[in-house]
């Protein structure tokens, strides 16, 4: 939505020249969900990765939870002569003219768009480009999220890139740095009380990694 949120904190966690990283917190106007972005952006690399993690702060469930992710890109520099593609492999919607761009998350979307202009500031969204691609088209792809049921004090996220490439080959392999898709926790979200400990397992899958050192 694009109301009823409230400004909490902005905090700038890192910034050198290896790394800027931003933490955004907000809550819905009533203060039952909180809302925290983290921004990461690599000065060396062609993403911003975005982990979103929603808390119900409050005392009784928040059902049926929407997020939405989206993009308007107006690829170098104009937007009449865009292409835009779904891809669900890496559930994203790439956009590309002379160079390509991305909006891909580690998540499943529920429903991806490639025309979200009239879904991104309302909870229902409609798949208006049913078809894998489209050319010459003002797009603006949105990736839907529904997350279902929130109990108090629990919370639950999602994490989504923004990438770009000057070839489709090298965004793919932008994408899947800025999301990690080689490593995996499960949970993914949660809170540890202090002074006790919980156990979380990483997998990690290197098949299609090139040697080399990954953090």
């Amino acid at each position: 939505i694009r109301s009823g949120i409230t400004a909490v904190s902005y905090q700038v966690l890192e910034n050198n020249p290896n790394a800027l990283i931003v933490d955004v917190v907000t809550r819905t106007s009533e203060g039952s969900l909180k809302i925290t972005r983290t921004f990461v952006f690599d000065p060396d690399d062609r993403f911003v990765r975005v982990t979103t993690e929603l808390e119900n702060e409050g005392a009784v469930d928040l059902q049926d939870i929407v997020f939405k992710s989206y993009a308007d890109w107006d690829m170098d520099g104009d937007f009449a002569d865009d292409s835009f593609a779904y891809d669900t492999v890496r559930h994203m919607i790439r956009a590309s003219d002379a160079t390509h761009a991305a909006i891909a998350s580690n998540e499943i979307p529920t429903l991806m768009d490639i025309d979200g202009w009239g879904d991104y500031d309302q909870r229902e969204t409609v798949v208006d480009i049913t078809a894998p691609s489209i050319t010459a088209y003002d797009g603006m792809p949105i990736l839907h999220f529904e997350l279902g049921t929130l109990a108090p004090g629990t919370m639950t996220g999602v994490t989504t890139a923004l990438a770009a490439g000057m070839d489709p080959t090298q965004l793919n392999d932008v994408v899947e740095r800025a999301l990690m898709i080689w490593i995996s926790a499960d949970p993914l979200t949660g809170t540890v009380a202090a002074g006790s400990s919980e156990e979380i397992t990483l997998t990690i899958d290197a098949t299609d990694l090139v040697p080399g050192e990954y953090e």
